[in-house]
């Protein structure tokens, strides 16, 4: 049975979450992780026109943000010339050395230090929950220690629209146009972005989706419902 939760992440490093991290696309990596080389048809979140009710992770409260550096290598050769030069977002890279067909980049990503993240769904939270335990690391660049999760937990909530939209109506991941219309939503700005798993290889499609992956805490207890 489907049932609309929260699922709160404690931290105790930065977490790097420029792109956001759709809580869907977390659950599908840890089932992959545990060993099934198909995880989308086993992620226990409700799906709607194949968009799964699991929003983007929300960094609660005030937080420090930077930039955090690092070096990306390519092969030049076995990519497009405008790949090669720019970043999946489309902005051109610093270029630092080139090597036979090698090439290193330096790239950055947006972190921010916060002792909280918190994302919504709508599913099997038994599910859910089982899929989390063990797991250490949220987000990019886990290898250096970013993202590190010290304990997590899960809420059953009452929401009509929990992990596509918040109580204000108000996306908290990206949604098709279609599907946003078809929940009778509010109208909302409307960007081409990718909604679909796995997202390297999802087209942009026409989506209502958050511009901002914030939530103040005062905020936080209104999807709570206190």
């Amino acid at each position: 049975m489907d049932q609309p939760f929260a699922v709160e992440f404690d931290l105790a490093e930065p977490i790097v979450m420029d792109h956001g991290i759709n809580l869907a696309g977390l659950l599908a990596r840890r089932i992959y992780d545990l060993g099934d080389d198909d995880p989308l048809p086993k992620v226990p979140l409700k799906s709607v026109d194949g968009i799964f009710a699991g929003s983007d992770l929300l960094a609660v409260g005030p937080g420090l943000e930077f930039s955090l550096p690092f070096v990306r290598s390519l092969r030049p050769t076995a990519m497009q010339h405008d790949l090669a030069l720019h970043d999946r977002r489309g902005k051109r890279m610093t270029q630092i050395t080139l090597r036979d067909e090698r090439k290193n980049l330096l790239d950055h990503r947006r972190a921010i230090s916060v002792p909280l993240v918190v994302a919504f769904g709508t599913g099997d939270a038994g599910q859910v929950e089982r899929l989390l335990r063990g797991i250490t690391h949220i987000g990019a660049k886990r290898s250096g220690g970013h993202g590190a999760v010290e304990a997590f937990r899960i809420t059953q909530l009452d929401h009509p629209h929990a992990g596509f939209a918040n109580r204000d109506g108000k996306p908290t991941r990206a949604v098709p146009l279609p599907v946003w219309q078809s929940m009778n939503l509010p109208p909302a700005p409307v960007r081409y972005l990718v909604a679909r798993l796995p997202r390297w290889s999802a087209p942009r499609e026409p989506c209502v989706g958050p511009r901002d992956w914030r939530i103040e805490f005062e905020t936080l207890d209104r999807e709570f419902g206190l």
